[in-house]
């Protein structure tokens, strides 16, 4: 007996069978161009245009774990530089561990107060030239808002929801 799935029929209209080479019948989507197997200690990625050449492709990602619906899906670092991922369940796009956010959130910090800083410099270099200009002022009041919503976008990516990093695909 060989413990392995065997067709018995044609895939179901939009569907097809790729064997994985330890192996495992996976059903696919007839578009798929890519397949994973769910083996724990396979997870091979499989090439379905020409799956010879996928037998030591692996997946070395890591699964994460949503921070909106707590689903499990396997996301690669190494891949996506941004450290954004999108859930495959609920379509969120959420960043991954700590690093993004708080890198972003410095960044935003130190963007808005910098911008207020110049602010700062510039309605004291041009307090006189105001009291002539209207104009002025306006430019004041455009600078201190974008430096004061760059600020608060950096507090808000501080407080941001995360995905956590569950471990690697084969644990």
């Amino acid at each position: 007996m060989c413990n392995e799935n065997t067709p018995i029929k044609e895939p179901d209209p939009g569907k097809k069978y790729v064997r994985c080479p330890c192996n495992c019948l996976l059903v696919s989507k007839a578009t798929a161009v890519r397949v994973a197997c769910p083996r724990s200690n396979c997870r091979r990625v499989i090439d379905t245009r020409n799956p010879q050449s996928a037998v030591d492709q692996t997946f070395n990602g890591t699964r994460v774990q949503c921070c909106h619906c707590s689903e499990t899906f396997l996301f690669n670092m190494r891949e996506n530089s941004s450290g954004r991922a999108r859930c495959n369940r609920c379509h969120t796009v959420s960043p991954v561990g700590t690093s993004y956010p708080r890198r972003r959130c410095c960044v935003f910090v130190i963007l808005g107060i910098v911008i207020l800083l110049v602010t700062a410099v510039v309605v004291v270099a041009t307090l006189d030239y105001a009291e002539k200009t209207s104009a002025v002022a306006i430019l004041w009041f455009i600078m201190a808002f974008v430096g004061i919503c760059l600020t608060i976008k950096g507090i808000m990516c501080r407080f941001k929801k995360v995905s956590q990093i569950v471990g690697p695909v084969s644990a």
